[in-house]
């Protein structure tokens, strides 16, 4: 019998909700002031600032990436999860409806950071920012070359880079604003500045129309 079989889809997905839940969603119940102030001074990032950091470095690892679309290649007859589905997943969770009410906190703009520092070492594992991110991106760049996963995050911050650009002319708050600001220019700076592209008409022709063989 078969020895490797992939995680079915709908359990991955299950797995996100879960980050989504108790990562990626401020746990303020481990951010308690009148337990922290007794405990430790304010002069280095929290535990769970480093925990969430950790996670996304797994979420969005080359290795991860490669799996999946490795998986993707062999059972694409049998439903996977995509590696474009899940890295959609993914950033739906982190950047939600970006609109004229977008607002965000402290700790889902380090949240945000992390997403998009870890996607531009995905794409390009040279730009890696921390020691262990540039030694994992490292570690995995023979995984990613030649295959589709430096091409997703490539259409990821792509995507990412377009909202962003919308949504800052509709923002108020004055943090939010300097935050998408800092994160379009560090975009910018691995993929250069874009323009959002129309999307692609191809005119029908009817001496073009696709028949059956031997019709």
């Amino acid at each position: 019998g078969e020895v490797y079989r992939p995680v079915e889809k709908q359990r991955q997905k299950q797995a996100l909700l879960f980050l989504n839940n108790y990562i990626f969603k401020e746990p303020k119940w481990l951010l308690r002031n009148d337990i922290l102030n007794a405990i430790q001074s304010p002069q280095s990032k929290e535990s769970v600032i480093k925990t969430m950091e950790s996670v996304m470095i797994n979420l969005l690892g080359g290795s991860r990436l490669s799996r999946m679309t490795f998986i993707a290649e062999r059972y694409e007859n049998e439903e996977p999860y995509l590696p474009e589905e899940y890295m959609d997943d993914l950033s739906q969770l982190v950047w939600g409806d970006m609109n004229v009410f977008y607002q965000t906190t402290a700790y889902k703009r380090k949240l945000q950071k992390s997403y998009v520092a870890n996607l531009i070492a995905l794409y390009k594992p040279d730009e890696a920012e921390g020691l262990v991110e540039g030694i994992l991106a490292k570690l995995s760049e023979g995984y990613t070359a030649n295959t589709d996963v430096r091409s997703l995050a490539l259409d990821n911050l792509l995507n990412l880079q377009g909202k962003i650009k919308r949504t800052i002319p509709v923002m108020t708050d004055r943090l939010t604003i300097a935050h998408l600001n800092y994160l379009k220019r560090e975009i910018e700076a691995v993929i250069g500045e874009t323009k959002d592209a129309d999307p692609l008409v191809i005119p029908f022709r009817r001496d073009l129309s696709i028949q059956e063989e031997g019709r």
